[in-house]
């Protein structure tokens, strides 16, 4: 026989005649019971999912009483009302949109060492928060470990707007909603768990994650209905324009990082989230310049390895396994004296943030005097576009003064600028299609060159092919990196006779940023430009 078990919350009340309208006919309760029949002084009613015991003369405060709803109109659109007995009654959305306050910008560096506390959160997990200020409640970024063995989790989702599990040590089985079975990541891999999306953690052994979540308060709700695994095998579907990511890292390729002297492995959470967010695995390959960033949130954790993290107007910081840095956008860093082990975890908000490079050397930078700001063998009326004061992805810098008249001498000068100011000197009558292109060689120097157009046609000659003919002219014979602008709607290739040109000169790891005039850049290597690319190496039997 199965025993029925009710409960009841108990409000007092003076007078129940008064409170009944109001609890019935107000908020749509239904009253269930009433006694005794000949001087009513219990009523008890029932709806939204709660039993209230309205009784005369209870010792208890009246309390506050909270309704969810999708409906504008209840109790008259109210949103705060009191009942005749004193209760306080609330009305609130039912699922009210997640927002994710302003971002309160700051330089943030989190050791290891210096001792932050592990809590114990959900399902006995221990959580260090990485991030104490969570800029002003944006972002909220917790280092986990979780024990060992079966873990006590239940069918669970997150209202959030964005959130990342990696897997920095160990391994962990989780379940997600219409992903098939038993998911595992082990060190290096990682999940982006879409808003909404169900899931179980199962098991782990010496496990450790970094967790982050976007805004950083938001709501955890248990599913009761849903079982795990779900009959269905669903890899394409979305959750609020978000898919699921589980990425191996074992499988990732490293290609040049927005940071040069950095390479990075893309997780493919900026095209599942269109442009969200992006997750990063850097390492360096070579000397790190002074960079800046124009985007929102830039946080990242070293999984091994060492670096100094230097900062304009900051003492150094010597970072270890386990230490993470947020970096404000504007701020001019640098990554320095990296071991070869050194792996980061970079998250940015939004992803793919443009980077400026600013300086190559060890002196920290500083912006250039306006009697030094204009480009060497322009004329001094020349001014910089305004495209060329937004922020473009790491277009990079010359470190030493030109050897001709075609090249760049301000140190402070940027690719993009190089190739925004020669552009202006484009020879192009017919099409009206002006282009610019800048290339830094790997002496430091930096050589432009534009398009220049003939009546008959095919004797014109590509912004590219100029710059390339003016470095050789210089004395230079190997391309470090590219920059190419035209007045267009989308970043403009070369064309296959420039990817070509550039092939022969440049390896293929060699980045060529394509920017337009109001501000849109795409970054791209060689290899990406011409894959199967014609060399010497196809000659070799002439």
């Amino acid at each position: 026989m199965t025993q029925e078990i009710r409960a009841e919350i108990r409000l007092p009340t003076q007078e129940l005649r008064d409170d009944l309208p109001f609890y019935t006919r107000t908020l749509g309760f239904r009253l269930d019971m009433i006694f005794p029949a000949d001087n009513p002084s219990v009523a008890v009613l029932s709806g939204h999912g709660v039993r209230l015991r309205i009784e005369k003369g209870a010792s208890e405060a009246p309390g506050t009483l909270r309704i969810l709803t999708d409906d504008p109109g209840f109790a008259g659109g109210a949103k705060a009302l009191t009942a005749p007995n004193g209760t306080r009654v609330e009305v609130d959305e039912l699922n009210p949109p997640v927002v994710t306050p302003a971002t309160q910008h700051a330089f943030v560096v989190r050791r290891l060492a210096d001792q932050a506390p592990w809590v114990i959160g959900r399902a006995g997990m221990e959580y260090r928060d990485l991030i104490p200020t969570r800029l002003g409640g944006a972002m909220i970024a917790s280092h986990i470990r979780v024990p060992d063995g079966p873990v006590p989790d239940m069918v669970h989702y997150h209202k959030v707007g964005f959130q990342l599990i990696f897997c920095v040590a160990g391994w962990v089985d989780v379940l997600y909603e219409d992903q098939g079975g038993i998911r595992r990541i082990h060190a290096g891999d990682c999940f982006i768990q879409p808003p909404g999306i169900r899931h179980k953690v199962l098991q782990s052994e010496g496990v450790q994650v970094v967790e982050i979540g976007v805004p950083a308060e938001h709501v955890t709700e248990i599913d009761h209905e849903m079982t795990l695994p779900t009959a269905q095998h669903r890899p394409e579907r979305e959750w609020e324009g978000q898919k699921f990511v589980h990425d191996i890292g074992s499988d990732g390729v490293f290609k040049p990082f927005r940071i040069p002297g950095f390479e990075a492995r893309d997780t493919g959470i900026l095209a599942a989230t269109k442009g969200v967010a992006s997750v990063m695995v850097a390492r360096p390959v070579g000397e790190a310049p002074w960079t800046v960033h124009d985007g929102d949130i830039l946080f990242t954790f070293v999984m091994q390895g060492g670096m100094t993290l230097e900062g304009e107007g900051k003492d150094p910081f010597r970072l270890s396994p386990g230490d993470a840095f947020v970096i404000p956008p504007g701020m001019a860093t640098r990554y320095s004296d990296a071991t070869p082990d050194l792996e980061l975890l970079e998250v940015t908000l939004p992803g793919n943030p443009a980077t400026r490079v600013l300086y190559a050397s060890s002196t920290p930078p500083r912006a250039p005097s306006a009697s030094r700001r204009l480009l060497g063998g322009f004329s001094s009326g020349a001014r910089r576009s305004e495209c060329a004061r937004r922020a473009h992805p790491a277009c990079g810098n010359p470190p030493a003064a030109s050897h001709s008249d075609q090249m760049v001498k301000e140190r402070a000068m940027t690719l993009l600028e190089a190739a925004t100011a020669v552009r202006e000197r484009a020879y192009a009558p017919y099409s009206r299609f002006k282009v610019g292109a800048a290339l830094r060689s790997t002496t430091g120097a930096v050589h432009v060159g534009c398009n220049v157009e003939n009546v008959a046609y095919p004797e014109g000659t590509c912004a590219e092919a100029g710059a390339i003919a003016a470095m050789i002219a210089a004395g230079d014979t190997r391309i470090a990196e590219v920059c190419v602008i035209a007045d267009s709607p989308d970043p403009v290739p070369p064309c296959g006779g420039c990817r070509q040109k550039i092939a022969e000169f440049a390896g293929q790891e060699v980045r060529v940023t394509l920017c337009t005039t109001d501000g849109k850049a795409k970054v791209m290597t060689v290899a990406d430009l011409l894959p199967g690319v014609f060399t010497a190496a196809h000659m070799e039997r002439t």
